[in-house]
Parts: structure tokens; C-alpha cells; sequence
């Protein structure tokens, strides 16, 4: 039998049928054999962050999931990756025109942590880079793991949440339920 290792995982749509293709997505996940959903926050629904669009972009319903899993890091990445691309992401058409300005999409899968590795490879960051400044990453982390501790700033959720900069919208439960409230 393989090790299993935990990470979590973040899921996002601001296009189409926002928490419908979460919940598609969080279904997608659970149908690999080497991939057991532990937890799931509820969904948030969150302003977008650095999307610049001719027309007003819908705002993201997103949620973190807990797994444990028997993919590496980069197996892991390419379900994602494949996930994405199923539920109709582009990601060939998004690159952004300068640092920091994203697109609209179907479907945003990051892998925030994978046990307490540090990964620093072109192809994968882990942690995520910028989840500990993002409301609408550390709001459902809060709902499902507010102890874990992130590996490069030895801080828990609950403390990087604190030191967010509260002035900018925040992020709210949607009246959409997950596939079932925090621990599957």
C-alpha cells in the first residue's frame, strides 16, 4: 500500500455556474482512486483579485478541500491541471499581459500545501506564494484546518488571517453548500 500524504487544496469560478463547477470539481477529485476528500469549507463567494476585463468579471465562488492523497506533488498538480482543462479552462489563452492582472476563468485549482514540503520548481510553488495574502484562500482554510501551521512563516491560518489588511470586501459564505460541511 502507498504512503498517503495530506495537502490541501484551493478551487475557484468566477464564470458560468460558479459553484455548480466547484462542486463538479470537488467531484472530479474524488473520483481518483489515489485521492480521499477529508474536508471541505463551505464556498465563499469573493471579489476577483487583479482580473481586468472590458466588462465587470462575476465574483469567484471559492472553497479549500483537505485530501489525503497517494499522487507526488506533481501528479498531483497535473489532476488539477486536467481538471481545469475538463471543466473548460484556457490556461493557454490567459498569460497574463503584466505581473499580477488575471482573466476570468471556469475553473482555478491550486495546490496550497502538500504535507509541510516546500516546492520551488518552474512548474509547481508549494505553498502557494500568495495565499497567505489572500482572504479567499485563508477564509475556507480557517473553516477546515485554522491550526495548520504554514511551513515557511510558522504561522498558523488563524494568525496569517489576523494580519490581513481588513479593509478590502470580504469574502461571505454563499448560500451554496459544499458536497457535505467541513469533514467528509
Amino acid at each position: 500500500m502507498k504512503q498517503t500524504a495530506r495537502a490541501y487544496v484551493a478551487l475557484g469560478s468566477n464564470m458560468g455556474e460558479r459553484a455548480a463547477q466547484v462542486r463538479q470539481a470537488l467531484g472530479l477529485l474524488q473520483a481518483h482512486s489515489a485521492i480521499r476528500l477529508r474536508q471541505i469549507s463551505r464556498f465563499f463567494e469573493t471579489e476577483p483579485v487583479g482580473i481586468r476585463e472590458a466588462r465587470d468579471p462575476q465574483w469567484f465562488v471559492n472553497a479549500v478541500v483537505g485530501i489525503d492523497t497517494e499522487f507526488t506533488p506533481e501528479e498531483l498538480l497535473n489532476v488539477c491541471l486536467s481538471i481545469e482543462r475538463r471543466l473548460g479552462r484556457k490556461r493557454d489563452l490567459e498569460a497574463p499581459v503584466e505581473p499580477g492582472v488575471y482573466t476570468s476563468r471556469t475553473m482555478d485549482i491550486d495546490i496550497l500545501f502538500y504535507e509541510d514540503r516546500v516546492i520551488d520548481e518552474p512548474s509547481l510553488t508549494v505553498p502557494h506564494p500568495r495565499m497567505h495574502q489572500r482572504s479567499f484562500t485563508l477564509l475556507p482554510m480557517l473553516d477546515i484546518a485554522p491550526q495548520w501551521l504554514h511551513p515557511v512563516l510558522g504561522q498558523t491560518m488563524q494568525e496569517l488571517y489576523q494580519q490581513l489588511d481588513h479593509t478590502q470586501s470580504e469574502p461571505g459564505p454563499t448560500d451554496q453548500p459544499a458536497l457535505t460541511a467541513a469533514t467528509v
